[in-house]
């Protein structure tokens, strides 16, 4: 069994980096696979660059974090998981 989980975020920098790690942490050992898509949801240049770096730092081992996707705007959380969903299919 195969489980996508997509994580929207709006200028979530300061808390995705704890949270990102813990949840990577918690599903290695999972007795399924699971990707992770973070999904930026218009925060700003900063902000996405963060993100960007932030996935490379947390998964580049496990490989588990799908590179992420950086909205040009604002969406709304509903907007960011609806994008993360069709991006992957």
């Amino acid at each position: 069994m195969r489980f996508l989980l997509v994580i929207p975020c709006f200028r979530e920098s300061d808390r995705l980096p704890r949270f990102l790690r813990e949840l990577v942490d918690s599903l290695q050992d999972a007795p399924y696979s699971c990707n992770i898509l973070v999904v930026d949801d218009g925060s700003g240049d900063r902000e996405q660059k963060a993100v960007l770096d932030l996935v490379g730092a947390v998964d580049s081992v496990k490989q588990m974090i799908l590179p992420p996707l950086l909205q040009p705007r604002n969406l709304g959380k509903g907007g960011a998981v609806r994008a993360g969903h069709w991006e992957t299919f």
